[in-house]
């Protein structure tokens, strides 16, 4: 997303709570929501992005 936008990562979200949706991805968008806590805005504007990118990689063989 930040790629896309040009934008650092930490525009879309904080480094520590990416690196925590990295290693423990969030099981629904509601779940997602919850961990943004008060970035509701971010997760407004990006949750079902953030959530589809960590559902895709959960997808991809190891």
């Amino acid at each position: 997303i930040a790629q896309r936008l040009k934008v650092e990562s930490d525009i879309i979200l904080p480094r520590d709570l990416m690196l925590s949706l990295a290693t423990q991805p969030p099981r629904s968008l509601q779940e997602l929501e919850a961990r943004m806590g008060p970035l509701q805005l971010r997760f407004r504007l990006y949750g079902e992005a953030i959530f589809q990118t960590l559902t895709q990689n959960r997808k991809r063989p190891s």
